[in-house]
């Protein structure tokens, strides 16, 4: 059975390079579901988000960098540097 496209535009199979909190990682774009901590799995997940939305207005580009505030359950807020490059 087919897995859905998780964001439009791009292949889960796409391959990527992912620099949260300055740490970086190569995955795809399905590999993303598994980063660990619920903050930085938040984080790339919006800037994914956006950089989809950006494909399916007909933007071209390579890569994708922002900086995410991301709030806890008591609600104290952390902003997040995410750098997103189509491998």
């Amino acid at each position: 059975m087919r897995t859905k496209t998780l964001f439009p535009g791009l292949k889960n199979s796409q391959r990527i390079r992912v620099i949260v909190g300055g740490f970086g990682m190569y995955m795809t774009v399905a590999d993303t579901t598994d980063i660990c901590t619920s903050n930085h799995n938040t984080a790339v997940w919006s800037a994914l988000n956006t950089m989809s939305k950006d494909i399916q207005d007909g933007k071209k580009f390579s890569g994708f960098g922002t900086q995410i505030t991301v709030y806890d359950s008591k609600m104290k807020a952390t902003q997040i540097d995410v750098q997103i490059d189509l491998v």
